[in-house]
C-alpha cells in the first residue's frame, strides 16, 4: 500500500511537471539586418591638351602656306629660340572606356594620351577634372612604374571648391570625397636622353582605393576578423 501511495506521487509530480512545460511563456528577439554596400567609383570628365592637333602639317587653302595645324610647342623660359615658336610635335587625349569593368564604373576612365613626334625639350600638359562618382572616398596612389627614364611625368592638382584656386600639390594621397571633383594637371617633359625615331607606350594609374585601406606602399589590408581596440572606441 505504501508503495502504490509513492507511486501515485511520483506520477502527479511528473504530470504536474508536464503540464508547466506545455505551459511554458516565452519570448524572442530577432536580429533581422539589411546591408547595402557603397561603391568606388572615379572618372576622368573635361579633358583638354595643350597642345593637340596635328604635328608639323602644312595647311593649303585660304589660310596659305606655311601654316601648322594645332597648337605651337611652348618654350622654355630663357631660351633664345623663344621668338620662333614652331608646331612641330602634339600631345593629343582620349576618353576611353576601362576594360578592367563591366559595370558603369567604367566609362571614363581611361584617358589615352599620344604624343607623337616629340623631341628633348618637348614639354606640354593635359588637364581634366577628377569626379568622385562613387559613395566611399578615395585617397589616390599614383603608379609610374613602367615610365621610361627620358620620359618625365608630374601628376599635380587644385581644388576651387571654396571659389579659390589652392596651390599645386602633388596627387599621391590626396584624399577625394563622394561627389567631389578636383582639377588635374598632368605634365610631359621630354629628356635630354631620349633616342630618336623610337617608340614606346606605358601606363600611369591613378589608383583610387577607399581611403580606410591606404597606404603608401600598399603595406596595410584590412583584416577579416573584430578587433578588440578600434581606434575612436
Amino acid at each position: 500500500m505504501k508503495k502504490i501511495r509513492v507511486l501515485a506521487l511520483v506520477m502527479i509530480f511528473a504530470f504536474a511537471a508536464l503540464g508547466g512545460a506545455y505551459a511554458m511563456w516565452y519570448d524572442s528577439l530577432y536580429l533581422y539586418t539589411t546591408i547595402k554596400t557603397g561603391s568606388v567609383d572615379v572618372c576622368w570628365a573635361n579633358v583638354k591638351t595643350s597642345d593637340d592637333g596635328g604635328h608639323y602639317a602644312e595647311m593649303s587653302g585660304e589660310a596659305g602656306a606655311n601654316v601648322w595645324l594645332g597648337n605651337v610647342d611652348s618654350m622654355d623660359s630663357g631660351n633664345p629660340n623663344s621668338g620662333e615658336l614652331k608646331n612641330v610635335a602634339s600631345l593629343n587625349a582620349e576618353l576611353t572606356p576601362d576594360l578592367e569593368w563591366s559595370d558603369v564604373r567604367a566609362v571614363n576612365d581611361q584617358l589615352n594620351i599620344t604624343l607623337l613626334n616629340a623631341y628633348p625639350g618637348y614639354q606640354e600638359y593635359i588637364e581634366a577634372d577628377i569626379v568622385n562618382l562613387g559613395t566611399v572616398p578615395v585617397k589616390f596612389r599614383v603608379i609610374d612604374e613602367d615610365v621610361p627614364p627620358w620620359v618625365v611625368i608630374q601628376v599635380d592638382l587644385y581644388s576651387n571648391e571654396m571659389g579659390e584656386v589652392q596651390n599645386w600639390t602633388s596627387l599621391e594621397g590626396y584624399q577625394l570625397d563622394p561627389g567631389a571633383i578636383v582639377h588635374a594637371r598632368i605634365t610631359y617633359r621630354i629628356h635630354q636622353s631620349a633616342e630618336q625615331s623610337k617608340q614606346v607606350s606605358f601606363e600611369l594609374q591613378l589608383k583610387g582605393i577607399q581611403w580606410n585601406e591606404y597606404s603608401p606602399d600598399e603595406s596595410y589590408v584590412l583584416p577579416d576578423s573584430i578587433q578588440p581596440n578600434r581606434i575612436g572606441d
